[in-house]
């Protein structure tokens, strides 16, 4: 199953980076990026030592992506804003060429990223298959943990960056075992919502170092606000909790 996996998230992969190169939008940064991520949570139960060069690679388009995905999501939180922040909406816009072509240039340094074969039968040893169950166990009982503190306050930004991070390692992990849908749809909720106040949180961040009026900035952190007490409400659920302690029972 890790083999026929591994196989599949590699030449997706592969697809994924001669597409972005060949018509940058946001969906095909958004998507490769993706595929990066879950192609490193499968490396990351390899030994270091089986796909070293290719996870350096892996660590190398995420940052030659990195800003280019950064000013898209900047742009995309302050659209429904544009009447208080056309200015900042436009600026982003004009610096899009650039930093694309900054972004290619560095890609194809990189290209073609060849992904290491598997010894025989490798992927599919029992060693393999309880490593990555103990690496469930740990993002599971981390994620539980941080939930706990964020839940009561708002103002715990690094620990909710760091959860929604934990969340979405946790969450491409299951995606190697025998996890059910209801596991995958949970996590997924939980991710969404804290990637959106990540979001607000970094365009807050951004206007605070401009020119941005109170008005625009208080707009965002409503928001902001609306986000995070929707993820509170989703996580506290009595199917939240038995999901969460269901992934720990089970790794």
């Amino acid at each position: 199953m890790l083999a026929t996996r591994y196989q599949e998230l590699t030449k997706d992969l592969a697809l994924s980076f001669d597409s972005l190169l060949a018509n940058p939008t946001p969906e095909a940064v958004h998507r490769f990026r993706v595929g990066v991520r879950r192609t490193q949570a499968i490396l990351s139960i390899f030994p270091k030592e089986l796909g070293s060069g290719f996870s350096d690679s892996l660590k190398s388009t995420l940052r030659a992506t990195s800003p280019l995905r950064d000013l898209d999501t900047m742009a995309l939180t302050l659209q429904p804003f544009s009447s208080s922040h056309a200015p900042q909406v436009s600026k982003l816009t004009g610096r899009r060429a650039s930093v694309v072509t900054k972004m290619s240039t560095e890609l194809e340094t990189i290209r073609p990223l060849k992904a290491p074969k598997l010894p025989l039968g490798f992927a599919d040893s029992k060693k393999l298959t309880k490593k990555l169950r103990a690496r469930i166990h740990e993002r599971a009982e981390t994620s539980w943990e941080l939930l706990g503190e964020v839940s009561q306050s708002e103002g715990k930004v690094d620990k909710l960056h760091r959860l929604r991070l934990e969340v979405k390692k946790l969450r491409y992990l299951l995606e190697l075992t025998d996890g059910t849908e209801q596991e995958r749809e949970t996590l997924s909720g939980w991710q969404d919502l804290l990637g959106m106040a990540h979001d607000y949180d970094n365009a807050m961040a951004h206007l605070g170092r401009g020119k941005a009026s109170k008005k625009a900035v208080d707009e965002l952190s409503k928001s902001r606000h609306a986000t995070y007490r929707r993820f509170v409400r989703l996580s506290v659920t009595a199917k939240s909790k038995s999901v969460t302690k269901e992934i720990i029972r089970r790794a």
